[in-house]
C-alpha cells in the first residue's frame, strides 16, 4: 500500500534547493565543464567560460556521455537494453 515515489516539480524544489545551498556556504556555478583532472584528494576543473575551480567534492549528473566521469577515469561497463526511458 505504499507509493513507489513521489513526484515534485523542478521549478517547485530547485529554488529551495539553491537556497539552503547558499546558506551551507556552497557554490553554485552554472557553466558547462569542459575538463576535469584530478590530483589526489582534489578536482580541477576547467569551465567553458575559462573559469578554473577547484573542489573536494565533485557531483557528476551531466548524462550518459558524462565528462565528469570520463575526466575522473571511472570506468563504464554496458551493454545495449535496446529500450528507452525517460525520468525526471
Amino acid at each position: 500500500g505504499e507509493p513507489l515515489a513521489h513526484m515534485l516539480f523542478h521549478r517547485d524544489m530547485e529554488p529551495a534547493l539553491l537556497e539552503a545551498a547558499r546558506q551551507r556556504g556552497v557554490e553554485v556555478l552554472r557553466d558547462a565543464i569542459d575538463d576535469v583532472a584530478i590530483h589526489g584528494s582534489r578536482a580541477q576543473l576547467q569551465t567553458a567560460s575559462g573559469a578554473s575551480v577547484a573542489a573536494r567534492l565533485v557531483v557528476g549528473a551531466d548524462g550518459l556521455r558524462s565528462r565528469i566521469r570520463a575526466g575522473a577515469r571511472i570506468p563504464v561497463v554496458s551493454w545495449p537494453y535496446h529500450r528507452t526511458a525517460l525520468v525526471m
